[in-house]
C-alpha cells in the first residue's frame, strides 16, 4: 500500500515539474540555471476518529429443554434356560478289600525285672546349736513439757448491703412448626421360588456277613431326597414414611435483668496470739546384752540301703493275629441325577427410565456488540512543494550544449 502511494506521488511531482517550467520568449543561446518548484512526497501521521464495534457481557434468561428420567414399570416376557433334574441308572465297578485273619506263633525276647538291695554311703550335714552373748543398742523415749506460743484466727461476723443484677425468667408460648415422618403401610404382592423336598426310594444290593451263611447278597431300599422348584406368591406389608408438617405451642423462657438489694453476712478472721504447753518426746540411746542361738553344721557319713532294678533277658513264645487284605472287583447299579437344560418363557417386571422433556429457564452470559468512536493514528503521504535549481540548455542553439 505504501509503495503504491509513493509511486502516485512521484508521477504527480513529475507532472507539476513539467507544468512549472518557464516559457522564454527569446531563449538566449547557452545554458543557464533556473529555479523550479517540485512536489516532494512526505509521510504525515494524523489522528482520526474511527467507528469500531466492541462487545460487552450481559446476563440474560433463556429457555432450555432438558430431559428428566422418569422410572416406569413394565412387564417383559423373556426366554430363560432352566436346569431340570433327570434321573438315570448306571452300572459302576468298584474295588473292595476283603480281610483274612490267621494266627502266627513267634519266639520273642522279653526283659524280666529283678530287684536287689545295695548298701551305699553318703555325706549328710547335721545342725549343732550353741548360745552366743551379744550387745545391742536401743533408744529409750524421754518425755518433757515445753511451753510454746501460737496464733489462731478468731471468726467475727459482719453484715454488708450491696446491689446485684439478677436474671429473672419470663415464660411465654410460641407457635412452632415441625416435620414428622408418619408410617404408611401398603400391601404388596411378591413372587418367589421355593424348593419343595420330594422323597423317593431306590433299591440297591449290599453284602451282609451272617454268622451261619457267611457273606450274603441282599437288596435294601434307600431313601433318596430330591428338590422341586415351585413358584409361589405372597402378600407382604411394605411400610414407607410420609413427611407431614405439624404445629405445636412451645414454652420459651426469656431472661430479664433486674436490680436487687441483698444483705450479706460475711465472716472475718482476726489473728489472736495464745500460749500452750505440749509434751515433747526425745530418744536416749542405751546399751543392753542378750543371748541368741547360733546354728553350726557338722558333716557325718551314713549308710543307706537302696533297691535297684535289673532286667534279665528271657526267650518266650507268643501268638499273634495277622490280618491280610486282598482286593475284589464288584459291580452295582446306582441312580444318578443330571441337570437337563430346558427353555421356558418367564414374565418379569422391570423398571425402565423414560426421558421426559422439561423446559427450564437458565441464566446465561452473552456478548452484545455496540458502536464506539476511538482515536486512531494513521500515516498519510502528502505532496510538499520544494524549490530546486536546475541547469537548463537552450534547444535552439546547436553549439552551446554540445
Amino acid at each position: 500500500m505504501n509503495y503504491k502511494l509513493g509511486a502516485a506521488c512521484f508521477v504527480a511531482a513529475v507532472v507539476l515539474m513539467a507544468a512549472s517550467e518557464p516559457v522564454w520568449a527569446d531563449p538566449p543561446c547557452g545554458s543557464h540555471t533556473v529555479e523550479k518548484t517540485v512536489m516532494v512526497p512526505s509521510w504525515v501521521t494524523e489522528t482520526k476518529m474511527v467507528n469500531c464495534t466492541e462487545y460487552r457481557p450481559e446476563k440474560r434468561l433463556r429457555k432450555v429443554v432438558t430431559y428428566k428420567r422418569v422410572p416406569e414399570q413394565r412387564e417383559v416376557t423373556r426366554k430363560c434356560v432352566v436346569l431340570v433334574p433327570e434321573k438315570y441308572t448306571k452300572t459302576v465297578n468298584y474295588t473292595v478289600c476283603v480281610p483274612k485273619t490267621r494266627q502266627v506263633t513267634k519266639r520273642v525276647q522279653v526283659q524280666v525285672p529283678v530287684w536287689k538291695e545295695v548298701t551305699r554311703e553318703h555325706q549328710v550335714r547335721v545342725p549343732v546349736w550353741r548360745e552366743v552373748e551379744e550387745e545391742y543398742t536401743v533408744k529409750v523415749p524421754v518425755w518433757s513439757e515445753v511451753e510454746e506460743k501460737f496464733t489462731v484466727n478468731v471468726p467475727r461476723k459482719k453484715t454488708l448491703t450491696r446491689e446485684v443484677q439478677v436474671r429473672v425468667p419470663v415464660h411465654k408460648q410460641v407457635e412452632q412448626s415441625y416435620k414428622v415422618c408418619v408410617p404408611v403401610t401398603e400391601q404388596k404382592e411378591v413372587s418367589y421360588e421355593v424348593c419343595v423336598p420330594v422323597q423317593s426310594f431306590r433299591e440297591e444290593e449290599c453284602s451282609v456277613t451272617e454268622p451261619v451263611n457267611g457273606e450274603v447278597q441282599k437288596t435294601r431300599k434307600v431313601p433318596v431326597m430330591t428338590y422341586k422348584k415351585e413358584n409361589r406368591t405372597k402378600t407382604v406389608p411394605v411400610t414407607r414414611m410420609v413427611e407431614q408438617t405439624k404445629t405445636r405451642m412451645v414454652n420459651v423462657c426469656d431472661w430479664e435483668m433486674k436490680t436487687k438489694t441483698v444483705d450479706q453476712t460475711i465472716v472475718e478472721c482476726v489473728p489472736t496470739e495464745k500460749t500452750r504447753t505440749r509434751k515433747v518426746c526425745t530418744y536416749k540411746p542405751e546399751t543392753r546384752t542378750r543371748k541368741r542361738k547360733v546354728c553350726d553344721w557338722k558333716t557325718e557319713t551314713r549308710q543307706v540301703i537302696h533297691k535297684v532294678r535289673e532286667c534279665r533277658a528271657e526267650q518266650r513264645e507268643k501268638t499273634f493275629n495277622v490280618t491280610e487284605y486282598h482286593t475284589e472287583t464288584r459291580s452295582k447299579e446306582i441312580e444318578c441325577v443330571r441337570m437337563v437344560p430346558k427353555t421356558k418363557m418367564k414374565t418379569q417386571t422391570i423398571t425402565v427410565n423414560k426421558c421426559v422433556p422439561v423446559q427450564i429457564v437458565r441464566e446465561c452470559t452473552v456478548m452484545v456488540p455496540h458502536q464506539v468512536q476511538k482515536e486512531v493514528q494513521l500515516r498519510r503521504c502528502v505532496m510538499v512543494p520544494k524549490k530546486v535549481k536546475v541547469t537548463v540548455c537552450n534547444t535552439s542553439c546547436s553549439t552551446c550544449c554540445k
